[in-house]
């Protein structure tokens, strides 16, 4: 398939111009500043320069030697992207050369010390609010409509993972772990194949798929987005591919699905593993033909949508149980996209707290501006089983009972309250280890290898738990062979009812 650029400058211009004039909507241009400790992805506004540089008081502050204390500025005006070196002292360089000043064009990279910046411009008259209860409140039904307009423009640059609209919980780049997929998403953004993205429950994987359509030559057509968990076969098959009158009890008139309705978008399908199994052959035939057939009909319909898929199920397990296809997997896996879970990604947790501290301090009207040290390191300690959605509930729990303008660990759940009293409790550990020696008649309650498998037990446990019984994610939180982990969860004796909530599903 062939690769296009999302968008050329003399498009930026000319949506500015229909803009300026009330008709158009505002282009977003975005700034990616690739740095030792991850990324940085800033949204440039149109007259308001962003600074950059290791000062604290940088708009884009990054603690990196190489920046001067404030090394250059960005400017979006008129069309065009300025960089303006300050005087640094390792220079500014733009395609090889040291300058001044100097012109961005989208896809241009700027050096700056030992650190790259790099310009994408994304336009879209549809900028969703991207938020996770929003997402999980509509899981089990079609959500065409959740789609609002572009939002206003803001007074100054916007710190975004991905792309940043009124209280959106957007990807944060700061995490190592996290510069390669925003890479690979930014790079598939420009193909029409199919992405299957892969993570934990609250990892952010919807916000993904949403950069990835904004991100590519789809962006101007609708993005659908279905929850396949949660909805009867037949509602759900009739929803994606839709039914003629008289198809089945009710239809009484013929229905369009949602890959007719798209035509020409992305279609994305949330908990893809919740499939039944009369959707996931109906959904392998369009992806090896690009046609649908509506229920109750035999004429096939030509359609042209790009599919996204998400899950936080291990849907290779699943293949094994029989529960999901595998040429289908196959089909869907073709450019796989994994966002790790939070614990992974602790250099993300601060600048996401702050983040959810100022959008709730604006929902709630507190006037609660910051974060103390020792809240911010039990923060960055806990293990997230939750992940981002997680910490945005327990920010927004302390800013809410908040007694000042700063979070204190007793404005924190009960759970990071557990974690403060053990660090507390616990001494700290002696210059030698103690050895208790027992004494001649006495006898040890459990022998060694009882305690090593027990402890082994509860940790294959503690990870299942934390991946809701995903037995592939298991697998590399533990650093293990999946085929091992299945061995030892049967060894050890573990059920399913151990460690996943509510009833099994049915790849079991």
């Amino acid at each position: 398939m062939s690769e296009t650029d999302p968008i050329a400058v003399s498009q930026v211009r000319d949506a500015l111009r229909e803009l300026s004039r009330g008709r158009g909507p505002q282009p977003h241009v975005l700034l990616i500043v690739y740095h030792r400790q991850g990324a940085e992805t800033v949204r440039l506004n149109e007259g308001v320069g962003v600074v950059i540089g290791r000062d604290p008081s940088a708009d884009v502050a990054i603690p990196e030697r190489s920046l001067s204390r404030r090394h250059a500025r960005f400017t979006f005006q008129r069309g065009d992207v300025l960089v303006e070196d300050l005087g640094s002292t390792n220079g500014t360089f733009l395609s090889g050369q040291r300058v001044e000043q100097g012109i961005l064009k989208p896809g241009d990279e700027v050096v700056l010390g030992e650190i790259t910046a790099s310009l994408r411009v994304i336009a879209s008259a549809e900028l969703p609010v991207l938020n996770f209860d929003a997402f999980d409140a509509s899981r089990a039904s079609l959500d065409p409509g959740m789609l609002p307009k572009a939002d206003s423009p803001m007074g100054g640059p916007t710190p975004a993972g991905g792309l940043r609209a009124v209280n959106d919980d957007g990807l944060v780049m700061r995490s190592p772990a996290m510069r390669p997929v925003l890479e690979t998403a930014m790079r598939l953004a420009r193909s029409s194949a199919p992405v299957l993205v892969q993570g934990e429950t609250g990892t952010g994987k919807d916000v993904l798929a949403r950069l990835i359509h904004e991100a590519g030559p789809r962006h101007r057509k609708p993005m659908i987005r279905v929850g396949c968990s949660g909805m009867p076969a037949q509602l759900l098959e009739s929803t994606l591919f839709g039914h003629e009158a008289g198809a089945f009890p009710g239809a009484i008139q013929a229905q369009e699905g949602v890959f007719e309705t798209c035509a020409g978008g992305t279609v994305v399908l949330d908990e893809v593993g919740d499939l039944p199994p009369s959707c996931q052959a109906a959904l392998l035939h369009l992806l090896d033909t690009h046609r649908t057939v509506r229920i109750g009909s035999t004429s096939p319909i030509d359609v042209d949508v790009r599919i996204v898929a998400t899950t936080h199920r291990d849907l290779e397990a699943m293949c094994e149980a029989g529960a999901f296809r595998a040429d289908l997997l196959y089909r869907l896996n073709a450019v796989p996209l994994r966002i790790p879970p939070l614990c992974e990604r602790r250099e993300d947790i601060g600048p996401l707290a702050q983040r959810f501290l100022q959008q709730a301090s604006e929902a709630h009207r507190r006037n609660v501006r910051s974060i103390d040290p020792e809240t911010l390191a039990l923060l960055e300690q806990y293990p997230w089983p939750g992940n981002v959605r997680e910490l945005r509930s327990a920010i927004e729990r302390a800013v809410v009972i908040a007694r000042g303008s700063v979070i204190t660990p007793l404005d924190l759940p009960e759970s990071l309250h557990a974690l403060a009293a053990r660090k507390r409790s616990t001494p700290p550990p002696p210059d030698r280890p103690v050895v208790e020696v027992a004494s001649p008649g006495s006898a040890p309650t459990i022998g060694l290898k009882a305690q090593m498998d027990r402890l082994e037990a509860e940790i294959i446990l503690e990870a299942l738990r934390a991946t809701n019984g995903n037995l592939a994610m298991a697998a590399r939180r533990l650093r293990m062979p999946l085929r091992t982990l299945q061995e030892k969860i049967a060894t050890h004796g573990l059920k399913r009812s151990d460690y996943r909530d509510g009833p099994p599903s049915r790849s079991k």
